[in-house]
């Protein structure tokens, strides 16, 4: 079994059979009281999968992988724990990779270890590998994603933040820097965390020796057009906040461009995404935060 100072933590929303399926496999080498599960105000029957002796919260708003997260964070926290593993219903660890982890926040600096995450059809390919802040016009670049997995990813290195579908926290520092920040609601929460926990002295750690799979979210024309929406306005409200003057010339430059010759003309043409990345600029440069208006619908 996994140290005991770790609990898994699983965040669903209407996550079908692979809520349960991903619970299951975490059994194999958590006990069943060191795994919580927050249901997002789903509105399929994704928990029915669970064990009964899993601690299972359905919540009755859904509060953004930010504000789920935070709540199991908290959880975690009422129960003793140093670390809690976060992992995505459809992603996939296994026990000698929660060890490296581990053994990557032996270092007390180390607030947030993050895998390597690997496709689930197709292993040889990178899902992703690490975050990096580039203040162009969406402000965040996940780095090795849809790459051949090779030699250029697998060096240990401290990172702008991770790959959201697996991690492992230290609870305390997360939770002393006020955890992730639900403005966002969700996506750039990962790399806006980290800002926040360097000023305390804590860093973003990647260890490829561990790696997770991912099949990704299932998504459909309107939830691709909500992560289209706070990927742009999560960009704009990080910018506004954490980026020097020469950071903030660059946004905008790459935001025009994308306006004049990108987003823009594609969304004059009809398309959606496009539309919706282009509210989600307005709505970040105004500072309006927290869920897309009109809609709650979130991947976890």
């Amino acid at each position: 079994m996994i140290d005991e100072r770790v609990i898994a933590i699983v965040l669903a929303y209407n996550s079908g059979e692979d809520l349960g399926l991903c619970v299951g496999h975490l059994l194999g080498f958590f006990p069943a009281e060191r795994i919580l599960v927050v249901d997002n105000a789903s509105t399929d029957d994704c928990t029915q999968g669970v064990p009964e002796d899993v601690y299972v919260e359905r919540l009755e708003k859904n509060l953004g992988f930010c504000g789920g997260t935070n709540r199991l964070l908290r959880l975690a926290r009422e129960r003793g724990a140093t670390f809690a593993l976060s992992i995505n219903p459809d992603a996939r660890v296994e026990e000698e990779d929660v060890r490296v982890l581990m053994h990557t926040a032996r270092d007390r600096c180390v607030a947030l270890a993050h895998p390597r995450v690997l496709r689930e059809d197709d292993p040889a390919t990178l899902d992703g590998a690490w975050m990096k802040l580039t203040w162009r016009h969406r402000a965040v670049q996940l780095v090795g994603e849809g790459m051949p997995d090779g030699v250029p990813y697998h060096r240990p290195r401290r990172v702008d933040g991770g790959h959201g579908a697996c991690f492992l926290a230290r609870v305390d520092p997360v939770l002393e820097v006020g955890g992730f920040n639900e403005d966002l609601f969700a996506y750039q929460d990962e790399v806006e965390l980290t800002i926040r926990l360097r000023r305390k002295g804590y860093v973003a750690a990647y260890n490829p020796q561990a790696k997770a799979l991912h099949r990704g979210p299932r998504l459909d024309a309107k939830k691709r057009e909500n992560k289209a929406y706070y990927l742009a306005r999560n960009s704009a409200l990080m910018m506004r906040r954490y980026a020097d003057p020469w950071q903030k010339v660059k946004f905008h430059v790459f935001l025009a461009l994308a306006r004049w010759f990108v987003d823009g003309p594609k969304a004059a043409r009809g398309d959606a995404e496009s539309q919706a990345a282009l509210e989600g600029w307005e709505h970040g440069l105004s500072g309006l935060t927290g869920p897309r208006p009109g809609t709650w619908v979130v991947m976890s």
